[in-house]
């Protein structure tokens, strides 16, 4: 403290007070009451933090595909938070259907009863926004029957007093009331066909069994690869048939015979659904291998085959990536090798004609 000469008050002296100091509230009797009130402000800010919101609809999303994330953001598109009645339930299982588009069972339920449709979509965003809807149409459905006109006469009628005195004439029959029609939910999607106009590669295994490939009837494996959509196909293929024997000729000398193909194919039909049907062509050409059994000095001989052949073709996709290919094919040889003992004729001479049969199983790629 110091005194300032140039006062009026009093003997014309001021009294100049030195400033407060931080630290110096820091330990004056006040700090306990500053410790207390940053701990109100402290809650008080915690309390009034926004607590997360909750979803508008209790929802579950199963199923091969998951979708889901935008379910809430697409009932909001339709109808008002207020207006979506409580305790609904939304249980939906996403799986591919047959036409390779999202196929969805939707369950709504709640006090009122419980309600099941199928949706198809192309993708999670068309179904989410469709199943929003859903909730919706419910929803409105839900808010007509609460209201009070129709509460009243969906209510069972009053059941009369019984009469113990007098006859009186029985009264007049009551109004039928019909229940409310529940709205029918038509999701706004368009069914496309499968796999129509896209080109897609394809790899096929097959089991072969036919007559007149090589001596006897016979069986073999083959495969093929190119690329089909749904009503064509062009293929390279090869095939292979293990050896089998000839007949023996009067010196007990007989042939093994084998064959090595390889050619292409191609098809063009018809689909329904899941089904196709198509006519095919194909060129082949390979090597016919034979040696001789108990004929002296015997040695290994490749000839060359060609064959041309047609036939039908059955496919039935199961998956969108997975078929079953059934068909019949006959073949005329346009190329015959022929086996012979020098001196004693032949062995064995392919036959001008051939049938055989193919089923296998279809890989669509990707």
């Amino acid at each position: 403290m110091r005194l300032d000469p140039g006062g009026e008050e009093g003997n014309g002296l001021h009294v100049i007070r030195p400033p407060v100091r931080l630290s110096a509230l820091l330990v004056s009797p006040a700090r306990p009451f500053i410790a207390a009130l940053t701990l109100v402000l402290a809650a008080v800010a915690l309390w009034s933090k926004p607590a997360r919101a909750d979803p508008l609809v209790q929802s579950t999303w199963t199923g091969a595909v998951y979708c889901g994330d935008g379910f809430n953001d697409a009932i909001t598109e339709w109808i008002e938070a207020s207006e979506i009645p409580e305790n609904l339930v939304v249980e939906v299982d996403v799986d591919y259907g047959e036409d390779g588009l999202l196929e969805a069972t939707v369950v709504l339920e709640n006090e009122w009863g419980t309600t099941r449709r199928v949706l198809h979509a192309a993708g999670c965003q068309t179904l989410e926004r469709s199943v929003g809807l859903l909730v919706a149409i419910a929803s409105s459905a839900v808010a007509v029957a609460t209201t009070p006109a129709v509460a009243r006469a969906l209510a069972p009628p009053p059941t009369a007093a019984p009469v113990i005195a007098l006859p009186m004439p029985a009264p007049p029959p009551m109004p039928t009331v019909l229940p409310v029609e529940e709205p029918r939910v038509v999701a706004p999607v368009r069914r496309a066909p499968r796999f129509r106009g896209r080109r897609r590669g394809l790899l096929r295994v097959d089991a072969l069994a036919g007559v007149g490939q090589v001596p006897r009837p016979s069986g073999g494996i083959g495969g093929a690869l190119g690329l089909a959509t749904s009503k064509w196909s062009v293929t390279a293929t090869v095939q292979f048939w293990p050896k089998r024997s000839t007949l023996s000729n009067s010196h007990g000398e007989r042939a093994d015979i084998a064959l090595v193909t390889a050619g292409a194919a191609g098809c063009y039909g018809v689909v329904r659904r899941s089904i196709a049907f198509a006519g095919c062509g194909l060129v082949e050409a390979g090597a016919m291998l034979g040696r001789g059994r108990n004929v002296a000095m015997a040695r290994r001989r490749s000839l060359a085959y060609a064959a041309l052949g047609i036939g039908p073709e059955l496919r039935w996709q199961a998956t969108p990536r997975l078929g079953l290919v059934v068909a019949v094919e006959g073949l005329a040889l346009v190329h015959r090798p022929r086996f012979a003992v020098e001196g004693r004729g032949d062995l064995y001479v392919a036959p001008i004609a051939a049938v055989r049969s193919r089923i296998g199983i279809e890989l669509r790629l990707p």
